[in-house]
């Protein structure tokens, strides 16, 4: 065996000593200098605005062969970018110099042509004109001569959104989707507040905007926002989507869901309390509403009312979240147990307002606290009785939703994630006598990720489902049997994942998605966009 040179062994003994010094001059575990705690303190002003033209939005014309986007090249700056999909070219979306001329000529100050101050744009089907927001004001360019037009009622290219109201819309956040952008124009005559819902649905304050302001608020998409005035009374929520999007916030009653009728207001029985307003059924003879924690119902036809539960209680209650069947014979009704109260406290010890310290408290479970829980209970209309639902196979929910009936009203179904998220359950509750059963049984001794790397989609003319789970090892996409819940066939397969599903063609049965990892020789987070077969036939990487 020949032996390394002194030279060689100079070479390797440099890495030890340096080793060797960083673990003398290191900190015991669990300490830091005031500079590592000073620099932790910065670390998201440190790490702003360092990583351009990662992500984009495209807009799509209507005939594919065209779309458009803006990337952040810098900070504060953006590109608008024009891509023939057809032709295979890529340009500007229209001159930049020119339309900062003409944004500056119309009063607008600081544009540049690096930095537009436009956050939504769309083209005209010959790209002659572009239509955009700058602040709260949208604007039509002639790019041709560029002149600007300032167009009425600010809504541009009709993408402004409304919120829905409080009782129709989502009451807490979904798992994290994709990065996004929600703008939140104030057009109320007063300051507005904005709250996240988080996953258990708890308020968490973003602070406030003033009246005629605008808050541009990075989200994710699933992620529920609430707004309420300067007293506090709710004016709407709204679920932010996979794109940017600007909501006008108005003051105006919300926007409720279409073809839901908007409920009676429920006559109190005498001597009684009704905190929720009701849900009609589908045949619009019956009102569901909560009373004294329990379930009534009322006949749209003289007004007959009745319980339909006796069991509610204040610290095990129904919460007037309702799921009819289509044939307006069953009913499921959630009931909930509400979470324990553990209060956790900070002193702010110089307070701007005073000279005494104050106490600061809110409630914050801890592992091992008692969560609220969740479970549907299912009546019989007609029957005016209660269906026994056991639990056996929801014992310990951390959430469940994602409800939803067959069209035939034979069953419903819904997910269960287990505390604990080493269960994920798509269970199905036979609507005649109660009995529920496992679809989908996913396992794990580890962790489930419930809130990355989910994706269900039902597929209801051929009885099927697509099913996201990393079983095998590494995230990928399954076929099932949506009757029996059997496996059809694993649909992607192999060692990398897939990362996210953009779209599903159950007509040509075909699946859109993302996959990392595919290429060995490349970076693994790098994204690359892939479309398969529900057969898992026809790979390919676009």
């Amino acid at each position: 065996m020949q032996l390394p040179s002194s030279r060689e062994l100079g070479r390797l003994a440099r890495p030890l000593v340096v080793m060797l010094i960083l673990v003398w001059a290191a900190p015991a575990p669990g300490q830091g200098t005031k500079a590592d705690y000073e620099r932790s303190a910065r670390l998201r002003a440190l790490t702003r605005d360092k990583v351009f033209r990662d992500r984009i939005e495209p807009s799509w014309s209507k005939d594919g062969k065209r779309l458009w986007y803006r990337v952040q090249t810098g900070a504060d700056r953006y590109e608008f970018v024009l891509v023939d999909a057809a032709k295979g070219t890529r340009r500007p979306a229209f001159d930049h110099e020119k339309m900062a001329k003409a944004l500056t000529g119309a009063g607008i100050g600081g544009a540049r042509a690096d930095r537009l101050p436009i956050t939504q744009f769309d083209l005209d089907k010959e790209a002659g004109s572009v239509v955009f927001r700058t602040g709260p004001t949208w604007w039509r360019c002639d790019l041709k001569g560029y002149t600007l037009a300032k167009l009425v009622g600010g809504r541009g290219t009709g993408k402004a959104e409304a919120l829905r109201a409080v009782t129709d819309g989502p009451r807490a956040s979904g798992s994290n989707g994709p990065e996004t952008n929600v703008t939140f124009l104030n057009l109320t005559k007063g300051p507005v507040e904005l709250f996240w819902l988080d996953q258990s649905g708890q308020r968490r304050s973003y602070g406030k905007v003033a009246a005629g302001a605008e808050r541009s608020q990075r989200t994710f998409a699933n992620h529920v926002w609430l707004v309420v005035d300067a007293r506090g009374k709710p004016l709407g929520v709204f679920q932010a989507g996979p794109k940017p999007a600007q909501v006008e916030v108005t003051g105006k009653p919300p926007v409720r869901r279409p073809n839901t009728p908007r409920p009676a207001k429920p006559k109190r029985p005498p001597a009684r309390s009704s905190s929720h307003s009701g849900s009609r059924s589908p045949d619009g003879r019956w009102a569901a509403f909560v009373t004294d924690h329990n379930v009534w119902l009322r006949a749209a036809e003289g007004g007959e009312e009745f319980a339909l539960s006796t069991d509610g209680k204040p610290d095990d209650r129904y919460e007037g979240r309702f799921y009819w069947s289509p044939n307006s014979e069953r009913l499921v009704a959630l009931r909930t147990r509400p979470a324990q109260e553990h209060l956790v406290y900070a002193i702010e010890s110089s307070p701007r307002d005073q000279v005494q310290p104050k106490l600061h408290s809110w409630n914050y479970l801890k592992p091992g606290d008692r969560i609220a829980v969740t479970k549907p209970h299912l009546f019989d209309v007609p029957g005016k009785k209660h269906l026994p639902v056991r639990d056996d196979l929801f014992p310990t929910p951390y959430r469940i939703g994602g409800f939803r009936w067959a069209a035939d009203s034979s069953r419903f179904t819904f997910v269960y994630n287990q505390r604990g998220h080493q269960v994920l359950r798509l269970l199905a509750v036979d609507a005649k006598d109660g009995s529920v059963r496992a679809i989908v049984d996913e396992k794990s001794k580890t962790f489930i990720h419930y809130s990355g790397k989910y994706f269900l989609r039902w597929l209801d003319q051929t009885d099927e489902l697509i099913w996201m789970s990393e079983r095998a090892g590494w995230n990928h996409l399954y076929l099932y049997d949506a009757v029996s819940g059997k496996v059809k066939n694993q649909i992607t397969k192999g060692d990398w994942l897939v990362r996210g599903v953009d779209r599903v063609d159950a007509e040509k049965r075909q699946i859109w998605f993302r996959v990392g990892g595919i290429h060995p020789q490349q970076d693994p987070y790098h994204i690359h966009y892939a479309r398969i077969g529900f057969d898992g036939r026809g790979l390919t990487l676009l």
